[in-house]
Order: structure tokens, then sequence, then C-alpha cells
């Protein structure tokens, strides 16, 4: 879940004092790639108060109508079978979510979904044979959509245990999606 927050901020073309804005309560493992993205780039990290956030206050606003524009990056790993995810998805630019604690699937697999605008601004972070839209040797183009940031063989057994695990929940509640 961490590689589908982080893989896609680091596609991100960055200049020195560009602000990170993360939120309080932020997984350490996303945090901790956050700083060396920092470090890395030059570029300051601030805190944004999520629990304002939920009191109802005016961070969300602020962060709505910020000047430029931010990124707005979900990590989500709790959300997949226990909230709908269609809007909250819709309105991130990277909205990242795990299959294996409330979806009770699998550990090693989830979902990301990406904002057009990231698709049309990120570059791959690493490449493999799953990131390119053709299978040639001089294949050079990657793929317009998430899957740029995809890199290894995937384990179809795994897929199949998290699709028996959503279809198992479906009937707790209305399909929705992405």
């Amino acid at each position: 879940m961490s590689s589908g927050c982080v893989l896609p901020l680091w596609g991100l073309t960055w200049q020195a004092g560009d602000e990170l804005l993360i939120g309080d309560a932020e997984h350490y493992g996303v945090v901790a790639a956050c700083r060396e993205l920092s470090r890395r780039h030059g570029l300051t990290i601030a805190t944004l108060p999520v629990t304002e956030m939920l009191d109802g206050s005016s961070a969300a606003a602020r962060l709505a109508s910020h000047p430029s524009r931010p990124w707005l990056l979900v990590d989500a790993a709790r959300s997949l079978g226990n909230i709908p995810m269609a809007e909250a998805a819709h309105a991130a630019d990277i909205y990242a979510c795990t299959g294996h604690k409330w979806g009770c699937g699998p550990e090693g697999l989830g979902a990301v979904v990406l904002s057009d605008r990231l698709l049309a601004e990120s570059s791959p972070t690493l490449i493999g044979w799953r990131s390119l839209a053709s299978d040639s040797q001089s294949a050079t183009g990657f793929h317009s959509d998430a899957r740029r940031f995809e890199v290894a063989t995937s384990c179809i057994p795994l897929f199949a245990g998290l699709d028996t695990s959503l279809q198992l929940w479906r009937p707790r509640g209305r399909p929705r999606s992405v």
C-alpha cells in the first residue's frame, strides 16, 4: 500500500523549495518516504492537522483554495470494505488502499486511483515490463494510466483471494465503482 502512495508521488517533478503537506495521522512508511523525497529535492515539510478537518473547521477549505493547487494523496489503508470510496478517490490525486485490512484479502494487494492531472504531470518511478505500453524489445512508451507505476509480475492467486474476499463483502452493501 505504501508503494501505491509513494511511487506516483516520486514520479512528480519537484523543485527545491516546494512544500509537502503531510497529515498528522499519516502512516510512518509514507512519512519516511516523504522525508527522503524532501531531503533529495530540497523540499520543506509542513503538517496538516487532520483532526481540525474532522471537526468541520476551515482546514479543508484552506487546502482546497490553495493558490498552487497542491497534490492530494489519500492513504486509504483502512477504507476498502469499510467506507464508500468513490467520492474520496475522485477528489484525490493519489488514492491508495490495501486489500488485506477491512477488505479481508491477502496481504500484498490493494488499489491505486490516480487523477488525470497526476497522470499528465508524472513519470514512471521504477520501470519494469508491466509499466510499458507495448510488449516489444523496442518499447519505450509507458501506459497512460496507473499501470505506468507497475513494475513486476503479479501473483494471480493473490488476485483470486482478494476477489473472493470482495465478493463475500458484496452482499453487505451496494457495490461501489471508482
